[in-house]
């Protein structure tokens, strides 16, 4: 792992929504229904199966003339508002409803403000902490913002996961050494899926080597299935004792690698 609190710098500076021209055809978003239209970025077989809907951060400010920012944290914390108000039926139909929302304007705009809060709490809480830098305290710089940034939807957010590793780390190391390589360590992959089932409903944060990529998470009140919102990729409706390969095949989808895991449990303020 090298720099995980570097996402900070890995986007430019967000600057106010205004809305302009929209961008052509070709380089707008689809209707997240139509999982065929090549405009989309092609996944795997194993995800493909299971994708209720298409979404796509990069290229949905498009259809509004907005200029492209990361956004993963305010479109996960929008689409965990609208799973707790109840809109969290696992069908294609209701799932492409929620894209909708998430890509309109209203939706970018919204998911584009609470993204900003976040960063601009990280960069101070980052600048505030300078008497001790590194990695631990830029995730911890980056947790505290995630919930402060999730108090402005009325969701009291809490971690759940911990590193046993003694590294001082607020999330769950996810790999480990195998000769040269560096692999996904399938007992904190099991632990997470688990705390995924028991807690319900919450964000997921896949840290890599220098960023953190935020999804939404929702189980089934039976515990037997689960939906994932990928903000990269779109929905994905899967059995909970699939949940690890799905994970897996995301965030190989995303390029990420599986450094730390974390969840944040959510109930409503």
């Amino acid at each position: 792992m090298t720099n995980v609190s570097g996402h900070i710098g890995k986007y430019p500076s967000l600057a106010n929504v205004q809305a302009g021209s929209s961008a052509s055809v070709e380089n707008q978003m689809p209707d997240p229904a139509q999982h065929s239209d090549g405009r989309w970025k092609q996944l795997p077989t194993q995800l493909s199966s299971i994708a209720l809907s298409r979404f796509d951060q990069d290229i949905c400010t498009n259809n509004h003339g907005i200029s492209q920012r990361a956004m993963c944290f305010g479109l996960s914390l929008s689409w965990i508002n609208m799973i707790h108000a109840g809109k969290d039926h696992a069908t294609p139909y209701a799932s492409a409803e929620r894209m909708r929302f998430l890509g309109s304007f209203e939706g970018v705009v919204h998911a584009r403000t609470i993204h900003n809060f976040y960063r601009t709490e990280h960069k101070f809480l980052l600048e505030h902490s300078s008497s001790n830098p590194g990695v631990s305290t830029g995730a911890m710089a980056g947790t505290e913002s995630l919930l402060q940034a999730a108090e402005i939807k009325g969701l009291k957010l809490r971690p759940v996961l911990e590193d046993e590793s003694n590294s001082g780390l607020p999330f769950l190391i996810a790999c480990k050494q195998s000769g040269r390589q560096i692999v996904t360590d399938e007992a904190a992959l099991n632990s997470l899926c688990e705390a995924i089932v028991e807690n319900r409903k919450g964000v997921l944060v896949i840290y890599s080597e220098e960023i953190a990529h935020a999804l939404g998470f929702s189980v089934s009140p039976d515990g037997k299935s689960a939906t994932l919102f990928d903000p990269n990729l779109g929905e994905f409706h899967t059995h909970s004792k699939a949940l690890a390969d799905t994970i897996e095949n995301i965030s190989s989808a995303d390029g990420l690698t599986l450094v730390g895991v974390q969840i944040f449990a959510s109930k409503m303020r």
